[in-house]
């Protein structure tokens, strides 16, 4: 007889044994998710935290630049008071002319050497700061700054604007002849208010038509942030109302009329109405802007009810299609541009 083989072995382990392999390989697995959450979480923060930093350099750039700037307008005012002093004379002091200390003296040859050197450098111009005629319908006291981005697409995009007429945008904000609420959306998208006001000069292109600046009181996009812009007051946007002029003063709801009834009337004619100096008696500050947090209410008095519908239109038509053959045919509910 042969012998009986010995039993075989066991193909699947014990029940034990499986169930301790499938808790190692869960607690394997688990700690390698945990691992990969942590490393995408700190990646995150590493990313945030980069981004705050150059947000800290730009605004400590920004501030920087802004606070150079100051120190020199300041030593050339000191300078120039104490030359006026020794030199004491008397056609001087007849003259009476007050020196427009809200506009920043260096723009000028700043923006200048800019152009001259081919447009190319990323720049943050500063204007001057807000003007007494803004103040007294309730704008905040700040600097006034331009980015040589915005200039080049303006002058891009706007044909009939010149570079001469940007250098003047300086002279509109300190003795601004109208300001008007802005008829543009908000540049946030959460939200409708809109932080912008209209300053209308005597500034006007070579076909006649009206050179408006936007200025925003609150910026708040991606670039002003990026920038550290919120604390100032920045020219979103300029360029000649060259259609639809007359209609968009008549939509239009104003804060502030120069009291210089010439000056007043000058703009109005521009704009297509005829207005004698007698009928403008509603003039100065009418407006009013508040702030409240990060935005800002602003409420203007109608066109119509400042002027009375007194104004009659000079040749709307034909002022509103001046120098562009394509606006008759353009809808009259035109904004201005996004900025």
């Amino acid at each position: 007889l042969r012998p009986e083989p010995p039993p075989r072995r066991a193909l699947h382990p014990h029940p034990a044994a499986g169930a301790r392999r499938r808790a190692g390989a869960e607690r394997f697995l688990s700690g390698r998710r945990e691992r990969i959450k942590r490393k995408k979480t700190e990646r995150i923060f590493e990313r945030w935290a980069r981004g705050r930093r150059r947000q800290q350099d730009s605004r400590a750039l920004v501030e920087e630049y802004l606070q150079l700037l100051d120190e020199t307008g300041e030593a050339r005012r000191d300078s120039g008071a104490s030359d006026r002093m020794q030199q004491n004379t008397p056609a001087a002091a007849s003259a009476g002319v007050e020196e427009q200390y809200s506009i920043d003296p260096d723009f000028d040859r700043e923006i200048v050497a800019w152009d001259e050197g081919g447009r190319n450098d990323s720049r943050i111009f500063r204007l001057g700061s807000t003007s007494e005629a803004l103040q007294s319908i309730g704008v905040q006291e700040r600097d006034i700054v331009m980015v040589s981005d915005k200039i080049r697409r303006i002058l891009r995009e706007h044909q009939n604007m010149t570079m001469d007429m940007v250098r003047q945008i300086p002279a509109m904000l300190e003795d601004p002849a109208l300001v008007l609420e802005s008829q543009g959306r908000s540049m946030l998208s959460n939200t409708q208010q809109n932080s912008r006001i209209v300053v209308v000069g005597t500034v006007t292109d070579a076909n006649g038509a009206p050179v408006l600046c936007v200025l925003d009181l609150q910026p708040q996009s991606a670039q002003d942030r990026r920038l550290g812009l919120q604390d100032f007051n920045k020219v979103s946007s300029a360029y000649p109302k060259d259609s639809n002029a007359n209609s968009f003063l008549r939509r239009s709801n104003v804060l502030y009329a120069s009291p210089e009834k010439n000056k007043t009337q000058a703009v109005l004619n521009s704009f297509g109405f005829q207005l004698a100096t007698s009928e403008l008696n509603h003039l100065g500050s009418m407006g009013s802007i508040a702030y409240e947090g990060r935005g800002v209410k602003i409420q203007g008095v109608p066109f119509g009810e400042v002027f009375e519908q007194r104004g009659r239109a000079a040749a709307p038509a034909q002022r509103e299609t001046q120098g562009n053959p394509d606006a008759a045919g353009r809808p009259e509910a035109h904004r201005e541009p996004r900025q």
